[in-house]
C-alpha cells in the first residue's frame, strides 16, 4: 500500500511540474521586427527591434545593428539605443547608447526588464 501511495504521489508531483512548465513557457516569448537595410556613406547596415516577455509580467526591448553584407567592423563602429514603449507610445524603459567594445559583425543592446501590464511594442 505504501508503494502504491508513493508512486501516486510521485506521478502527481511530476504532472503538476509538467503543467507548470507548459504554462510558464506559454507566458514567455520573443517577437522581432524584420531587418531593415540602409547605407551610411558607402557602408551597408541592417537593424531590427525585439521585445521579450517573461512570466509574470516582465518585458525588455532590444535593438540590433550590424553590417550588411556581414563584415567585421572595428571597435566602436556600432552604437545602439534600446527603448521599451507601450502600445500607446509611452516610453517605459531605455538603455543609454552603447558602443561595441571589440571588432564585430553586429551588436545587440537590451533595456533592463520592466514589470509590466498591458501591451508593448
Amino acid at each position: 500500500m505504501k508503494q502504491i501511495l508513493y508512486k501516486a504521489t510521485v506521478a502527481s508531483a511530476l504532472s503538476v511540474l509538467m503543467i507548470f512548465t507548459i504554462v510558464v513557457s506559454a507566458l514567455a516569448g520573443t517577437a522581432s521586427s524584420s531587418y531593415s537595410n540602409f547605407t551610411c556613406g558607402s557602408y551597408g547596415y541592417r537593424n531590427k527591434a525585439e521585445i521579450t516577455t517573461v512570466s509574470p509580467g516582465g518585458a525588455a526591448a532590444a535593438t540590433y545593428i550590424g553590417s550588411w553584407p556581414s563584415t567585421t567592423r572595428p571597435t566602436g563602429w556600432f552604437g545602439a539605443l534600446a527603448r521599451l514603449y507601450t502600445d500607446a507610445g509611452v516610453l517605459k524603459k531605455q538603455e543609454g547608447y552603447n558602443y561595441t567594445g571589440s571588432p564585430c559583425v553586429g551588436y545587440f543592446v537590451y533595456t533592463p526588464f520592466y514589470n509590466v501590464r498591458g501591451s508593448y511594442l
